[in-house]
C-alpha cells in the first residue's frame, strides 16, 4: 500500500470511529431524535427516565445508521408518548440487527401503518418495550413491518421483515386476524423472545405462509382465537413458552417441543399486570428448563388458579367475578 493510500484508509477509519459516539438524554441533547443523530453510526444513546413528547421525540429516523437507544430507567419508568399526533419510530433506510430500541414504553402514537413503529426494508432489533394504547387507521396498530399494505395485525403485522422482539408485552390488542402479532412470510423469519401476549382479541400471533421463531414466550387467554394459529404454509418454531386459557384453544401448530400449557399466573391481568407471581413456573428456578419465559419478572406473592380449567366460559365467568387472574397474599 502506498503513503497516500495507507493515510486515506487511516483518515476513512479515525472519521466512522469519530462518527460513533455515546450521547445522554437530556444531558447532551435535548431530544432523543438529536441524541440518534449526535451518537452516529455504532453510537449508543443513553435516554434518562421522564416522558418525552413533542418535536424531536416522535417520528424518530435513524437514517441508515445502526444506533443503539436505550433508556436507563427501563419501561417502567422511560416513557415516548406521542399524544395521538404520530408514530414514535420509522425504519426505512436499511437498519439492521445491531439497530437496537431497548427499554421504553410507547404509547399514544397513530399513523396509517404501525402506529407505534414502522418498519420498511429495515430489521431493528426490539427489547424489553412495552406498546400501549397506539391507533392506527391500515394495519400494525403498535408495529408495522413489511413493503404492502394490510388491514390485519393489531399489534404488529409483519411482512418478508426480519425483526426481533425480546422481552416485549402485547396486550389489549383487538383485530380480526392476528390481535398480537399477523405474520405472512417464506422468509426471513421474525423471532420473538421472552416476549408476552395476554388478553389479545384475534390471537396472539397468526402465521400466514410464515416462519417465526418463539423461544420463552408466553400466548395466554386470547379472548376469541387460539394463542397461536397457522393458515397457509405457516410452520412456527416454537419452544419453552407457555400456552393457557386461550378462547379457541391452546393446541399448537408448526415444529414445538418443551411446551407447558399451564396458567403463568399473571399478577392482575385486569389491570396490565402481566408480571409473574412468585410460584409462576415461567420463572427459571421452578420450570424444568431453568429458562426464564414471558417478558416479566416476578411482582407479587404467591397466587393461585381459580379453579381447574374446563371450559372458557367458565374461565371468563370466574374472572369477571374475582376481578383478575390471581389473589395476592
Amino acid at each position: 500500500m502506498t503513503r497516500a493510500a495507507l493515510c486515506l484508509a487511516l483518515t476513512a477509519l479515525l472519521t466512522t470511529i469519530a462518527a460513533a459516539a455515546t450521547v445522554y438524554v437530556p444531558a447532551d441533547e435535548p431530544t432523543i431524535q438529536a441524541g440518534i443523530d449526535a451518537a452516529g453510526d455504532g453510537g449508543t444513546v443513553y435516554v434518562a427516565s421522564g416522558v418525552y413528547g413533542g418535536d424531536g421525540n416522535r417520528e424518530l429516523d435513524f437514517a441508515g445508521m445502526n444506533v443503539t437507544l436505550e433508556s436507563t430507567g427501563g419501561p417502567a419508568s422511560t416513557v415516548i408518548d406521542c399524544e395521538g399526533a404520530a408514530k414514535a419510530f420509522y425504519f426505512h433506510t436499511g437498519e439492521d440487527t445491531t439497530c437496537v430500541v431497548e427499554g421504553f414504553t410507547i404509547r399514544n402514537c397513530s399513523s396509517d401503518y404501525g402506529g407505534a413503529m414502522r418498519i420498511q426494508g429495515a430489521s431493528p432489533t426490539i427489547r424489553y418495550c412495552i406498546f400501549s394504547s397506539n391507533a392506527v387507521s391500515s394495519g400494525g396498530g403498535a408495529v408495522h413491518a413489511n413493503s404492502t399494505s394490510t388491514q390485519y395485525g393489531a399489534g404488529v403485522y409483519s411482512l418478508d421483515a426480519e425483526s426481533t422482539f425480546e422481552r416485549c408485552t402485547f396486550i389489549g390488542n383487538e383485530a380480526s386476524y392476528g390481535g398480537g402479532v399477523y405474520l405472512q412470510s417464506d422468509y426471513n423469519p421474525p423471532h420473538f423472545t421472552r416476549c408476552t401476549f395476554a388478553d389479545n382479541e384475534g390471537g396472539g400471533i397468526w402465521c400466514k405462509d410464515a416462519y417465526p421463531v418463539i423461544a420463552q414466550t408466553i400466548l395466554a387467554f386470547d379472548r376469541t382465537r387460539a394463542g397461536i394459529y397457522c393458515s397457509g404454509t405457516g410452520v412456527p418454531s416454537i419452544t419453552h413458552s407457555f400456552i393457557f386459557g386461550n378462547a379457541a384453544g391452546d393446541s399448537l401448530c408448526g415444529s414445538y417441543v418443551n411446551n407447558r400449557f399451564e396458567d403463568p399466573l399473571f399478577c392482575d391481568m385486569q389491570y396490565g399486570d402481566v408480571q409473574l407471581c412468585d410460584n409462576s413456573l415461567c420463572l427459571p428456578v421452578l420450570n424444568p428448563w431453568g429458562v426464564h419465559v414471558g417478558a416479566k419478572h416476578a411482582g407479587c406473592p404467591d397466587c393461585d388458579s381459580p379453579v381447574d380449567i374446563t371450559s372458557w366460559g367458565a374461565v371468563k365467568a370466574l374472572y369477571r367475578q374475582s376481578q383478575g387472574r390471581c389473589s395476592k397474599h
